[in-house]
């Protein structure tokens, strides 16, 4: 059962919930989880080597929800963006894509997880450039 393959990783800080609130987004969670085969699908075999991320890149992430200084929202699919460095390529930059209030068995409503990846510097520098698509956070 899905709901007891979920854990806690990290919450939705004030700055960011603030941040939100001005842009009339209020994330009725302030918790960030994860889901088991979340992660599976993360280190998939089938995922492209220079996207996956290494299982030191996928455990930071954690930290990166207290101490990022690169978070946007994603107003086509109501998403937050945590952008972090990557540990092996300083061509790449990773992220983690944030689901939020997302119901989980029609009765827990949380923010979680979609996935972790990377992405080439330039994508990421077009991404700050789409001003209609993605507001920045933090």
């Amino acid at each position: 059962d899905k709901i007891y393959q979920v854990a806690q990783v990290g919450e939705l800080k004030q700055s960011i919930k603030k941040n939100l609130k001005i842009i009339d987004v209020e994330p009725k969670a302030s918790s960030i989880a994860v889901y088991q085969n979340t992660i599976s699908h993360i280190t998939r075999d089938s995922k492209p080597k220079g996207k996956e991320p290494n299982i030191n890149e996928i455990k930071a992430v954690v930290g990166v929800f207290d101490e990022a200084k690169r978070v946007f929202y994603d107003k086509k699919d109501n998403v937050l963006l945590y952008f972090y460095n990557s540990l092996q390529n300083d061509n790449m930059i990773n992220y983690a894509v944030i689901r939020l209030d997302y119901t989980l068995k029609k009765f827990k409503t949380d923010n979680f997880i979609a996935t972790i990846t990377r992405i080439p510097v330039e994508n990421y520098k077009a991404i700050l450039k789409d001003k209609k698509r993605y507001i920045k956070i933090k």
